[in-house]
């Protein structure tokens, strides 16, 4: 399922780059696309914009109060109102009541950024997907699990000021900005980057008291972005997971984990050590029937 995720300014951009980011959680077959993330520096942006506003099968409408009459977004929403054939166009409204949108946004059946409206955008994007639904029961897990990653990201946005609405048309790389605000907020990433591409390798488990735990090991690969995917095994099993690290906080981490076979899975968070490369993990495996909670330690061997 390709979902169109469409921004304009600074904070419409962050609440953009987070759902990117925490989708692919919930989703195993989805191809969440942003023009920040996913157009190359450099490239001949618009060619490849208009590309993927028409391959959309959903859309999401990321509005703040800063960019209701943006021209970009008014743009984009009435491409895909002609292109999404199967899906639907969901606006997803940051600090903005469903009063205050104008004649055409107001068109769309609309969600606000709050628990209740994001687990109805998801319900929104299974229901369109028949491939990508878990059942209803694993898929409200999955949520319960991962949201609160996202709701902290959405409270750290919220304290972002406003500012002059930002837009793809106000730069030739599709996603580069000139104000200040956002020059600090696009060197962070690239410093973020080097770091959650430090981590790929090979580790093996341990204790929270420094002794082998069990023949357990997880690899580690970055494909980019704030996304890294582990797979492992262990006592239990093995496991693939994908785990968004925190673009405010870049040793810190969480996400899900789900073992091969098994409809079941779990959280875990991790925490990054510079000093000597470890990781801290600490986890909810929910595969027995009822939640426990476990700690241990990665350490690279390769």
């Amino acid at each position: 399922m390709n979902v169109f995720i469409s921004w304009s300014g600074s904070r419409s951009q962050l609440v953009a780059a987070a759902l990117h980011g925490w989708l692919p959680l919930l989703f195993q077959a989805i191809n969440p696309w942003l023009s920040s993330a996913d157009i190359e520096p450099g490239s001949r942006w618009i060619p490849k914009l208009v590309e993927m506003l028409d391959k959309a099968d959903t859309a999401i409408l990321v509005l703040t109060r800063d960019n209701l009459n943006a021209p970009w977004i008014l743009f984009e929403a009435g491409f895909l109102a002609r292109s999404v054939r199967t899906g639907k166009i969901v606006p997803y409204l940051f600090d903005v009541q469903p009063d205050n949108l104008p004649g055409p946004l107001s068109l769309f059946q609309v969600v606000t950024a709050d628990e209740d409206g994001t687990r109805r955008l998801v319900k929104s994007l299974a229901e369109n997907s028949p491939s990508n639904v878990r059942s209803e029961s694993n898929l409200n897990e999955v949520f319960g699990l991962t949201w609160p990653s996202l709701q902290k990201r959405l409270i750290e946005i919220v304290r972002f000021p406003d500012d002059t609405t930002e837009s793809h048309e106000d730069s030739s790389d599709s996603g580069s900005v000139k104000n200040g605000n956002n020059e600090v907020l696009n060197n962070v990433p690239n410093e973020n980057q080097r770091l959650f591409k430090s981590l790929e390798g090979e580790y093996m488990h341990y204790t929270v008291d420094d002794e082998p735990r069990g023949n357990g090991t997880t690899t580690i690969e970055y494909p980019g972005a704030d996304m890294i995917l582990t797979n492992g095994h262990g006592r239990d099993g093995a496991w693939e997971g994908k785990i968004r690290m925190n673009d405010i906080v870049p040793e810190h981490g969480s996400g899900i984990y789900q073992y091969v076979g098994k409809k079941d899975c779990g959280v875990h968070e991790i925490q990054v050590n510079r000093e000597d490369g470890s990781i801290y993990v600490k986890g909810t495996n929910t595969s027995h029937g009822k939640n426990y909670t476990f700690s241990y330690i990665w350490k690279r061997i390769k």
